[in-house]
C-alpha cells in the first residue's frame, strides 16, 4: 500500500459518517484525523501482533559507557546505536567474522529480575552471552534513548545483531506517503473512523465489525510461527526418526 495520507484520513471520515461520500474534508478535519491516527499507531506499536516485521539491524559494541550496574549503550536516534528506539529487542546475536566467515553466537536476552541477580556485571570477556535491554526513555539530549546492558563485558572488538519490533511510522502531516504491507489500508480506515467519530456519532456496527475483523487479520498475519523444541535429554534411547500418536514417541 503506497498512498497519500489524506486518501486514509477522508476514507476514515466517509466511513464515519461524519462527511458525506465525495465531499473533501477541511484542513481542521484533516489536521484532527493525523492526530488520531499518529495517535493510534503509538498505541499499535506496542502489540506484537500489529508489528509486521522484526529486522536485524548491526552495531558496533563501542561507545560504551560502564557503571556499577554493568556497561550500557543507548539505542534511538542518536544513540551509540542509533536507530529506531525498540519497544522489544526479539533476539539477539554476536558476530564474528573469522577469516571473512560470519559466525552467529545466540545471545540470551535477560529480564530486570535476572540482571539484577549477576554477581559482578562488569565481568570481562572476549564478547558478551546475553544481554538486558532497559527499557528507559531518556529525557535529557538526545532524547528518547533506551539502554542495552551487555554481560559479560567485551573487551574486544564484536558486532551485536538485533531482531527489533519494526515500529509503525509517524506522520508529519496530511501530504505524507502511508507506505505499509497489504491488509493495513482496511485496518487504518475502519479503525481511524471510529476514532474520529468519538463524541460526534455513534458509530455503525457494520463499521465496527470491519474495525474488528481487519485487526484480526493483521494480527493472524504477523503472529509469530510457533516451533516446537524437545530435549533431546529427554528422548527415548532409541533414537527413532518417526514419532507414533499411538505411543506417544
Amino acid at each position: 500500500m503506497n498512498t497519500p495520507v489524506l486518501n486514509i484520513l477522508t476514507q476514515a471520515y466517509y466511513k464515519s459518517g461524519i462527511v458525506a461520500p465525495g465531499e473533501s474534508i477541511s484542513n481542521q478535519l484533516a489536521q484532527n484525523a493525523l492526530n488520531d491516527l499518529n495517535m493510534m499507531f503509538d498505541s499499535w506499536n506496542v502489540d506484537r501482533l500489529l508489528i509486521f516485521a522484526t529486522p536485524p539491524e548491526v552495531f558496533n559494541l563501542v561507545g560504551g559507557v560502564s557503571t556499577v550496574s554493568g556497561t550500557y549503550y543507548t539505542i534511538g536516534p542518536g544513540g551509540a546505536f542509533n536507530t529506531t528506539r525498540p519497544v522489544q529487542i526479539e533476539r539477539a546475536n554476536i558476530l564474528l567474522n573469522a577469516g571473512g566467515s560470519i559466525t552467529r553466537i545466540p545471545l540470551q536476552i535477560l529480564n530486570m529480575d535476572q540482571w539484577q541477580a549477576l554477581r559482578v556485571p562488569a565481568t570481562p570477556s572476549s564478547f558478551p552471552t546475553s544481554i538486558w535491554y532497559d527499557e528507559t526513555y531518556s529525557t535529557a539530549a538526545p532524547i528518547g534513548l533506551g539502554r542495552i546492558y551487555t554481560y559479560p563485558v567485551a573487551n574486544m572488538p564484536v558486532q551485536i545483531e538485533l531482531f527489533t519490533w519494526s515500529a509503525l511510522p509517524n506522520f508529519p502531516n496530511i501530504q505524507s506517503s502511508v507506505i505499509l504491507p497489504p491488509g493495513y489500508w482496511d485496518a487504518l480506515v475502519y479503525n481511524l473512523a471510529i476514532r474520529v467519530a468519538i463524541g460526534i456519532l455513534e458509530p455503525d456496527p457494520g463499521v465496527v465489525a470491519l474495525a474488528q475483523s481487519s485487526l484480526a487479520r493483521l494480527e493472524a498475519a504477523n503472529s509469530p510461527e510457533p516451533r516446537i523444541v524437545s530435549d533431546p535429554a529427554a528422548s527415548p534411547r532409541n533414537k527413532r526418526s518417526s514419532w507414533s500418536y499411538l505411543t506417544g514417541y
